[in-house]
């Protein structure tokens, strides 16, 4: 029998006992038994340089969360997402995304709602009513409420008092009966 022979009765006996094969397998890799095998099997494979050859060779994802990254679903992918991100264009968008991530986080506020904010303060700051530079989010440290948008100098100023309103009433006083 020619190797040929032999793989095409191999197809054959598959193609007529194909159910059962599946069963049995699909049976054994859900036992504890094959549970272990398959353990084993990817830990040699994962620690092999042939993985990566492979994953290369054939610009396949390896298993697992990182097939989920859009960078990581190829070496490839992975290169040209590098070369991206160290354009400007990839750095702004970087910038962008860490901070809409970080003010849905920190405060339940998007994008959007900010703009809406600036808007009704009509561009100015909350305290001093003058246009700032950088717009900071000023925020309850107890709480982590968002209480406004505020220029830097009075948001440093308002964490000088450590938010106290009994300090800055306090300094309000010494103000007033200081000459000026």
């Amino acid at each position: 029998m020619t190797v040929e022979e032999k793989r095409a009765h191999g197809r054959a006996y598959y193609q007529r006992h194909k159910e059962k094969i599946k069963a049995r397998s699909k049976a054994y890799s859900q036992s504890e038994k094959g549970k272990e095998v398959q353990r084993i099997a990817q830990a040699k494979y994962r620690s092999t340089s042939k993985r990566k050859a492979v994953l290369q060779r054939y610009n396949l994802s390896s298993k697992g969360r990182a097939a989920l990254r859009r960078s990581n679903r190829s070496a490839a992918g992975v290169a040209r997402h590098k070369r991206w991100e160290a354009t400007e264009a990839g750095q702004r968008s970087i910038k962008q995304r860490v901070k809409r991530s970080f003010l849905k986080r920190a405060y339940g506020l998007t994008e959007e709602q900010i703009q809406v904010l600036r808007a009704k303060q009509n561009g100015l700051c909350a305290i001093c009513k003058r246009a700032p530079n950088r717009w900071h989010i000023d925020h309850n440290h107890a709480t982590n409420r968002f209480r406004g948008l505020l220029c830097e100098t009075c948001n440093v100023g308002l964490g000088m008092f450590k938010d106290s309103t009994d300090n800055l009433k306090a300094a309000i006083r010494y103000l007033e009966r200081t000459p000026r």
